[in-house]
């Protein structure tokens, strides 16, 4: 199934409803969606704001292909995406203070 589809029939949104929120007809969406028609990267943009994901995300063709480390990223650049400016800013600083306090392995 194209990742377009997915997300959208996960958001249970009709192809006519997704294509009104991306202001687009259905017929665009139907033709993202069967891969007749490129997205462009304004429309890219908007679907990775909408669904919370990132645009390589919504271009991979098969999630089960995805390796555990990228799985891991996805979900960090999800949570990372849902915080507020003062939480990101809080979440790199103690990124950064991981990462100058590890130890070698």
């Amino acid at each position: 199934m194209n990742r377009v589809s997915e997300l959208r029939k996960k958001a249970k949104l009709t192809q006519r409803k997704f294509g009104e929120i991306m202001q687009v007809s259905q017929q665009t969406i139907s033709k993202y969606e069967s891969k007749d028609a490129n997205i462009p990267q304004d429309i890219l943009k908007k679907m990775a704001k909408f669904f919370n994901v990132s645009i390589e995300y919504i271009l991979e063709e098969d999630q089960q292909e995805k390796s555990p480390i990228h799985n891991q990223r996805e979900e960090m650049l999800k949570i990372y995406r849902g915080l507020n400016q003062y939480n990101k800013d809080t979440w790199m600083l103690l990124g950064k203070r991981l990462l100058e306090g590890q130890k070698e392995d």
